[in-house]
């Protein structure tokens, strides 16, 4: 089963509980998709996907172990501090220009 049909599963999935979204699926060309992606995946250079092409890696939101969760109130704390440094503008200012960048 290659990645179009594995997310026409789940996507049909989701779409049994909104009937918006079952709509949009229906209207989806979904050998479009497949071309498109056979097409990023045969390609080389800075535009192409990795074959392992997959799901990006991520923190789950509760913490999953001791350790991890003394990294997330580090990191918590780090954050309450940088703001109240005011140094979160930065973030937010370095962030804006990147978006306007992509537009």
């Amino acid at each position: 089963m290659d990645i179009i049909e594995k997310n026409q599963k789940v996507m049909a999935e989701f779409a049994k509980q909104s009937p918006k979204l079952a709509t949009q699926l229906e209207n989806l060309d979904w050998s479009e998709l497949k071309k498109a992606l056979d097409e990023c995946l045969s390609s080389s250079g800075e535009t192409g996907i990795p074959r392992e092409y997959g799901p990006a890696s991520y923190l789950p939101i509760l913490p999953e172990s001791p350790d991890q969760k003394a990294r997330y109130e580090q990191a918590y704390e780090h954050g309450e501090q940088l703001i109240r440094d005011g140094r979160d503008r930065d973030f937010y200012s370095c962030r804006r220009a990147r978006h306007q960048a992509w537009i």
